[in-house]
């Protein structure tokens, strides 16, 4: 398979997983905009991507670059004004549940007795 071809199929690939997500996301939520913009950014770059593989585009690709790059900076900022406006806290919230589910899990209960192992190793410290 051909660079050129791979980039085309990643950058297609990466279209659809954020349109996806765009569609996730709550309607009308900065969230949504900043995924859908990424995904506008991504299909900006495939097409360009496409001019190249098909040896077309010259002078196009400089402004179709520039215009990928404005659209994945204004995605960026989209989803930093989410982040302040609080649409991450339900995300947040539940990862810090798994966070402390994990870590209850992994510690030793404190009632438990120590292994007979637990208690020669305490016995060799000075």
């Amino acid at each position: 398979m051909s660079e050129g071809l791979s980039t085309l199929l990643v950058t297609l690939v990466l279209t659809v997983l954020l349109g996806v997500q765009a569609q996730r996301a709550a309607a009308g939520s900065r969230l949504r905009q900043a995924f859908t913009i990424g995904a506008a950014s991504m299909l900006v770059l495939t097409f360009s991507n496409l001019l190249v593989l098909l040896n077309l585009g010259g002078e196009w690709l400089v402004s179709l670059h520039t215009l990928t790059t404005a659209l994945f900076l204004v995605s960026i900022l989209m989803a930093v004004i989410a982040l302040f406006n609080g649409e991450f806290q339900a995300k947040l919230r539940q990862a810090r549940e798994l966070v402390a589910a994990e870590r209850a899990r992994q510690t030793p209960s404190r009632d438990a007795k120590p292994t007979a192992a637990a208690e020669d190793h305490d016995e060799h410290r000075p």
